[in-house]
């Protein structure tokens, strides 16, 4: 999981020069990954506001997407469980910080903090999906869906019912390059997102 934390860390210092004139965002941003455990749920909503806003200006735009992408990351809560260095002057929210969080499965140096944003989640899990950002990774998609999925966003619980309707829910439908295989559909699972979404 090193190639994500480099990419991310470089994404951040690409976000740094593009949003040089909201400085504020990025101390405030600092402050809080270095002296507190985690980033409040103001924080978080500012950073997907952020990417929401990087979407809108360009998707097709490579190193816009690595900003948004940049962006998502700290808002949804994912971070390393791991030490990662990091270049002098970023944010070490990557860091663990002694707050148990919810592990990504199949990726054992990964979780998602107590404090996350479902609709980052979301986001990164479709940033994922298709390589927006960083290099594609369904698998980690998969599970992205699920934890946005179960912390109630309609939208993943709509991506999840379309997995289980088709067999897709399952780490083994796939490969790094999309769909390797329809498994076993679980109708009842399908069903209930469907209602949820």
């Amino acid at each position: 999981m090193g190639s994500l934390a480099g990419l991310v860390l470089t994404a951040l210092l690409a976000c740094r020069a593009v949003y040089a004139s909201s400085l504020d965002r990025w101390t405030l941003l600092e402050q809080h990954a270095v002296k507190q455990p985690a980033l409040g749920e103001d924080e978080r909503e500012l950073l997907f506001q952020d990417a929401l806003e990087s979407i809108k200006l360009s998707t097709s735009w490579k190193e816009q997407q690595g900003i948004t992408f940049g962006l998502l990351v700290p808002a949804s809560g994912l971070r390393a469980t791991q030490h990662t260095s990091t270049p002098a002057g970023l944010p070490t929210y990557l860091k663990s910080d002694g707050v148990d969080g919810q592990p990504v499965p199949g990726y054992p140096t990964l979780e998602v903090g107590p404090i996350s944003h479902k609709g980052a989640l979301r986001e990164l899990a479709k940033a994922s999906m298709d390589g927006a950002g960083c290099n594609p990774d369904p698998r980690l998609a998969l599970e992205l869906f699920k934890l946005a999925s179960d912390r109630g966003d309609p939208e993943a619980q709509g991506q999840m019912a379309i997995r289980y309707a088709l067999g897709l829910q399952y780490p083994e439908a796939w490969d790094h390059y999309g769909i390797a295989r329809f498994l076993e559909p679980d109708e009842d699972a399908a069903m209930l997102h469907y209602y949820f979404a």
